[in-house]
């Protein structure tokens, strides 16, 4: 089954800039953080671990390096903590991918919030990063080809188990934003704590 092409999600977390300020600063990794699941199946990797470990918004789960949809990138798939729209702690996937030349500074760290992908696990973008039919990689591609890295939220429900929270405004904007703690957060990506930040 594949997925139809995108329509723009209206987030209230769109296109604003995210200063390091605003609380998104870099913590220890949890020790609960590893690169892969128990299990040997591929969609293991997105159920999360019962309960879930301790640890903070934004922290990784876990994080497996997975084919770069884009030359001259790295890209993990991550898993990390989040909130849901009743204040509950909860477990999001994505995507984390970082241009492999040298950058000149900070290099700055952008979520980049897609739209509706269509309905089911396959069509979590980084399901369709990873099988190569994600609608929107064009507007990663042209991110990364400034030298940024790039962190993208499959958004609640979508990859791992429950409810997708289509159109739920505030459980994605807690994704988006989280995503970015996770990407600092994330080994070997060697992104900054106080990196510039930005949601497109």
């Amino acid at each position: 089954m594949t997925c139809p092409p995108f329509l723009r999600r209206l987030l209230t977390v769109a296109a604003v800039v995210v200063p390091a300020a605003a609380g998104l600063t870099a913590a220890s990794l949890p020790a609960a953080a590893a690169s892969s699941p128990a299990s040997g199946s591929p969609n293991a990797f997105y159920v999360p671990p019962d309960p879930l470990p301790a640890g903070k918004p934004g922290d990784v789960i876990r994080y497996r390096p997975v084919p770069s949809p884009v030359p001259g990138a790295s890209a993990w798939q991550v898993l990390y903590l989040s909130t849901t729209v009743a204040g509950h702690r909860t477990a999001v996937s994505g995507t984390v991918l970082v241009p492999t030349t040298g950058f000149a500074g900070t290099r700055p760290v952008v979520a980049y919030a897609s739209g509706t992908q269509g309905w089911g696990d396959q069509c979590a973008p980084s399901r369709e990063m990873a099988a190569g039919d994600y609608d929107e990689q064009f507007a990663v591609s042209a991110l990364l080809a400034k030298g940024w890295a790039v962190a993208v939220t499959d958004y609640p429900g979508l990859g791992t188990p429950g409810d997708e929270t289509y159109s739920v405004g505030i459980a994605e904007g807690y994704a988006v934003l989280d995503v970015l703690r996770a990407a600092t957060r994330l080994p070997g990506a060697g992104l900054a704590a106080g990196a510039p930040m930005a949601i497109e």
